[in-house]
């Protein structure tokens, strides 16, 4: 669940809200607009934005293509790996695995404390 996957949307979106409340920076609602602003002053990196981007993808297509978050028969895992701009579903996990590093990057540097993720 790239929601609630600790790496995910959940600390994601939460470092944004901070980073929006403690600098008064990027005061828009839409989380992806936020972030490319966020990115743009310099308070987040440029990847974190692509790390929403696959997120959010994977979230939307999970939810038509695995809803029970489980691993999808080989037809639908291609479909959510192409929905992810994705050349497979290995490549998909991957990309995840990268994402939420990304994520756990940019909270160290903001709150400077390590955020845990398992590999």
């Amino acid at each position: 669940d790239p929601k609630l996957l600790r790496g995910g949307l959940v600390d994601l979106e939460f470092l944004v809200h901070f980073l929006q409340l403690r600098d008064g920076a990027a005061l828009v609602p839409a989380v992806d607009v936020a972030l490319r602003q966020l990115a743009k002053d310099g308070k987040v990196t440029d990847a974190l934005v692509e790390a929403h981007a696959i997120m959010t993808r994977l979230l939307v297509s999970a939810r038509l293509l695995a809803p029970d978050l489980q691993k999808p028969p080989p037809s639908a895992s291609q479909a959510l790996a192409k929905a992810c701009r994705c050349k497979d579903y290995d490549e998909l996990e991957r990309t995840l695995a990268a994402a939420r590093k990304e994520v756990a990057a940019n909270w160290r540097t903001v709150f400077e404390m390590e955020l845990e993720i398992e590999e």
